[in-house]
């Protein structure tokens, strides 16, 4: 994202991993990298070209955030982006049913349970009873070992979980099953 690009021009556009964890740590780096981004966009030669972003949340002000956030303020006919974001757990829909969505909004819904699992006596317990999306290669326990691991535990939460403050290790750890926002605007805080 931080290479020189003056006379070049592109009809597609793709940035893989342009946030990552030695650009995202502070404000100054995450607003270069939204800036630099938002630069390229001068780039593209035509009407119908286009651009593709993939990669992991590191923290809800980076790039990725950005662009989901600007998204989620436009009525669905006006926005630019098709978002897919979603976390390794399956999570409900609106009326309980499996998730089909994987739009920004999608990642406050609740976990899909499996109810035959006993309830974790803490947060800081493993709960089984969230279900994978992918159970042969990443099976509930495995994901659940590194989510409570004190060392992994915050890279499991941008990594996997797509929310860097989901985990119980955060200063301000957020649950989406107990509904809380995941952003706060400054008018509800005060």
């Amino acid at each position: 994202i931080d290479a020189g690009t003056a006379g070049y021009h592109y009809d597609v556009m793709k940035f893989s991993d342009v946030v990552e964890e030695n650009n995202a740590r502070t404000s100054d780096q995450t607003a270069a990298v939204i800036k630099a981004f938002y630069m390229m966009e001068n780039l593209l030669v035509r009407p119908d070209s286009w651009i593709d972003v993939e990669g992991t949340i590191y923290n809800h002000s980076d790039l990725y955030c950005s662009i989901a956030e600007g998204e989620k303020t436009k009525k669905p006919e006006e926005r630019e982006w098709n978002i897919h974001i979603r976390s390794c757990y399956k999570r409900k829909g609106p009326g309980g049913e499996l998730q089909t969505e994987f739009s920004p909004e999608s990642m406050s819904w609740s976990y899909l349970l499996d109810d035959s699992k006993p309830v974790p006596a803490t947060p800081e317990s493993p709960d089984y009873r969230r279900q994978s999306w992918w159970p042969d290669r990443m099976p509930t326990e495995l994901l659940e070992l590194r989510r409570l691991d004190p060392v992994r535990g915050m890279t499991f939460s941008s990594q996997m979980l797509n929310n860097p403050s989901e985990s119980h290790l955060s200063p301000f750890p957020w649950d989406p099953d107990k509904g809380y926002p995941r952003v706060i605007s400054k008018r509800d805080f005060l």
